[in-house]
């Protein structure tokens, strides 16, 4: 036997109908897993239509998310206590993947449609996705360890955590009424509490 015939045949798209990751779907799983995802999923497509120029735009905006979010970060960590920041992540991402869409996300959805439209091969997304969620659990694991870090220095206390002692209780009398077998507990009187022990 010759040595092709040991090897099998790996089937190869041809040049005609590229491999691509679905536009749409990684514009919307982008809204869930930031414009990095979504922008790395595209300059992967922008590689395979051909387009390396387009490709390096969207490589740029995976560093400049990246780099927003890691201010997102560093804001939620100094000014923690405000207000603004029970709302200012979910909104500082949605304009984030807005400004994505507009500036480079929708480039991609016009010149698929316009060239090849729907006749392309499609790559799976499962693996970019289980990245996608990895990369939220890492996000949530800095967030813990920011907060446990703060906690655990004394700069941001826990809730409930060093709050000063209530007043003691001064006491308390346990007696058994005549006639009965059961102990009755009774606080102690505060002037009973005042004197002090002999």
């Amino acid at each position: 036997m010759s040595k092709q015939s040991k090897q099998p045949k790996q089937i190869q798209p041809s040049p005609q109908r590229p491999v691509l990751y679905n536009p749409k779907l990684v514009c919307a799983a982008a809204l869930l897993f930031t414009p990095v995802f979504g922008a790395a999923l595209q300059a992967r497509n922008w590689t395979e239509l051909g387009k390396p120029d387009q490709a390096i735009s969207s490589r740029m905006w995976i560093r400049t998310s990246v780099w927003m979010i890691i201010m997102l970060v560093v804001m939620q960590t100094l000014f923690r206590n405000e207000p603004v920041m029970d709302w200012i992540g979910p909104y500082f991402l949605i304009v984030i993947w807005g400004a994505w869409m507009l500036l480079s996300g929708w480039r991609q959805l016009a010149y698929v449609n316009q060239t090849v439209g729907k006749d392309y091969e499609s790559r799976p997304l499962g693996r970019p996705i289980m990245l996608g969620a990895f990369g939220w659990l890492f996000y949530m694991l800095i967030t813990f360890t920011i907060t446990v870090g703060l906690a655990l220095t004394g700069i941001d206390p826990l809730p409930g955590q060093n709050q000063p002692a209530s007043e003691e209780s001064p006491g308390v009398i346990l007696r058994i009424p005549e006639g009965s077998d059961k102990v009755v507990v009774e606080p102690l009187p505060p002037e009973a509490a005042q004197k002090p022990a002999p």
